[in-house]
């Protein structure tokens, strides 16, 4: 079977220098960081952010080639661009909970701490609910239950009730529909039109007879979503360093990279 060539094929010849690019910076920046002494929670958690971004980027550095050739490689580099730009949406969330002291400037991270709590409840009332489903299957006990979650609590108080009963709180159900609707309220609202990206990636993760559709080839708009979504990527990138406080030099090269990304796609 043909394969269609790319009508624009420069254009795809482009994206695969800056991928080049981002990701000479990343590793650059990874590096740098590598071993270094973290002061602040936040700090800790938005350098996962980092990682996840060059870990994920790299994957479709690394198969681009096989992309550009054949149309259906879209679909697990659209599973890994949504995961990115699920990232993008939490990580804007909490840093819109990031407050910094008028006169230290030292980071009140209070409300940035509630936020992290507040995304990661689901993962314990998922497991709670699991384990309660195998005890009733008889393939787990009472005992073995409190076990593994008095573990848990140990490690993570916060999403746990105090007392000899060990149950999980039910703090929020914070999916990326509703981590949009709060940022909108808060100082990044211009930054929520990523969701439209996560919408149309998150189609790809299933397989039903609408989303058939989805193995037709239609290398234009692939490349417009593709385009769109790294435009907010990198720039959730920016505000992530800019958050982190490390220094200005870092801003800089990534300021060059984004520039060299408007002047190959701005049209």
């Amino acid at each position: 079977m043909q394969h269609k060539v790319p009508r624009h094929i420069s254009d795809w010849i482009k994206f695969e220098t800056f991928l080049k690019e981002v990701l000479e910076f990343t590793t650059d920046l990874l590096k740098s960081l590598e071993g270094k002494h973290i002061d602040h929670e936040y700090q800790r958690v938005l350098y996962k952010f980092i990682e996840r971004f060059h870990l994920n980027f790299q994957t479709i550095k690394n198969t681009w080639k096989e992309y550009l050739n054949n149309s259906k490689y879209k679909h697990p580099f659209y599973l890994l661009l949504r995961s990115l730009v699920s990232d993008y949406i939490t990580m804007i969330y909490l840093i819109d909970g990031l407050k910094f002291e008028k006169k230290t400037l030292q980071p009140a991270e209070a409300d940035f701490q509630l936020r992290y709590i507040e995304i990661s409840n689901s993962y314990f009332t998922r497991v709670e609910k699991e384990i309660e489903k195998q005890i009733s299957e008889g393939k787990l006990t009472p005992k073995q239950r409190d076990s593994f979650l008095k573990t848990e609590r140990e490690f993570y108080p916060d999403h746990f009730h105090t007392g000899d009963k060990i149950k999980v709180k039910k703090i929020a159900n914070m999916d990326p529909g509703t981590l949009i609707k709060r940022i909108k309220a808060g100082h990044y609202k211009k930054l929520t039109g990523i969701y439209q990206y996560y919408f149309y990636y998150s189609q790809f993760e299933h397989f039903t007879i609408k989303t058939e559709e989805l193995f037709h080839n239609d290398r234009d708009k692939e490349f417009k979503m593709l385009i769109g979504s790294v435009n907010y990527l990198i720039r959730g990138l920016l505000l992530n360093i800019g958050a982190m406080k490390l220094d200005k030099s870092h801003l800089d090269k990534l300021c060059k990279v984004i520039d060299s990304f408007e002047n190959k796609f701005d049209k």
